[in-house]
């Protein structure tokens, strides 16, 4: 069983190259003889298909956000809203608009998205400002203010990523990237991968350069909601901005996955016209380099 595993990913890596390099072929025809747009949207989905078997091998939950809080993968509870309103112009489908003062989505607790020994967490951000406070959260599970436990993604000053795990060490296990690494007034996709050995953080796919204390171990009884937008129990860690396509994986995913992530949103806000052609280009050019 293991070799076949084995076979199966070194066809889909297969895949994923010969798919890349062909985008990249498109995206050289376009520029050198000005083949339509519509032709580099096409290939785009072919290879969103191609890809969707390998980014779905660990996953646990995802949340699409498209007017409700419902977890389109498998049968966890679904969410409630609070004040948070559907929104149309998004990665894939619509999302929620959070408008930094009290809205929240909360997902109810279970334990596979406890992450206690680590995993990957991702989701598409359009920040709009900074937030209610210093520390805007996208997604939120801790008991309370401090000495939870549980884990944290927020946005914070300078627009710096910052993800903690194990708030019961509140100091030493922040981890967070330089600054300016989240852009205002643009799609951008955080992910989170960790376990019990290091984290890594990534936007649009490129790792991170972070700064922070050591790794955090999530006690396996950690209970409590998920919220997103907010920070559990509270209202002063607000999100100001759209939020979609939230995902939970059960193992720390290879960076080649979370680039295909960030690949197939990208085709889509092409498709959906949230970004030009050379918006396009210059951010599959961005992520070529690394």
């Amino acid at each position: 069983m293991n070799r076949l595993v084995q076979k199966a990913f070194t066809l889909i890596e297969l895949l994923v190259v010969i798919a890349v390099i062909g985008i990249l072929s498109g995206l050289i025809v376009v520029s050198m003889s000005g083949v339509t747009n519509k032709a580099t949207i096409a290939k785009g989905q072919i290879f969103n298909n191609s890809l969707r078997s390998s980014l779905m091998l660990n996953l646990i939950a995802e949340y699409k956000l498209d007017g409700n809080a419902s977890d389109s993968w498998s049968n966890h509870t679904t969410g409630t809203i609070s004040e948070a309103a559907s929104y149309s112009s998004c990665v894939q489908g619509s999302c929620y608009s959070f408008d930094g003062s009290n809205d929240y989505i909360e997902l109810p607790d279970s334990p596979d998205i406890r992450m206690v020994t680590g995993g990957t967490i991702s989701a598409w951000i359009y920040p709009k400002s900074l937030g209610e406070s210093s520390a805007a959260r996208i997604i939120d599970k801790s008991i309370n203010m401090w000495g939870g436990s549980g884990y944290a993604f927020s946005l914070g000053p300078d627009n710096k990523f910052y993800f903690t795990v194990d708030q019961t060490d509140v100091t030493g296990n922040y981890t967070w990237s330089s600054n300016n690494a989240i852009k205002l007034n643009q799609w951008s996709l955080a992910t989170a991968s960790f376990n019990l050995s290091g984290r890594k953080l990534y936007i649009n796919g490129i790792e991170l350069t972070d700064t922070g204390g050591s790794v955090g171990i999530i006690p396996p009884n950690t209970v409590g909601v998920v919220t997103i937008g907010n920070r559990t129990n509270n209202t002063d860690r607000t999100f100001d901005g759209y939020i979609d396509e939230i995902r939970f994986y059960n193992t720390a995913i290879p960076a080649y996955q979370i680039r295909e992530q960030y690949y197939s949103g990208l085709n889509n806000l092409l498709a959906n016209k949230q970004i030009d052609m050379n918006e396009y280009i210059n951010n599959i050019k961005s992520i070529a380099k690394k």
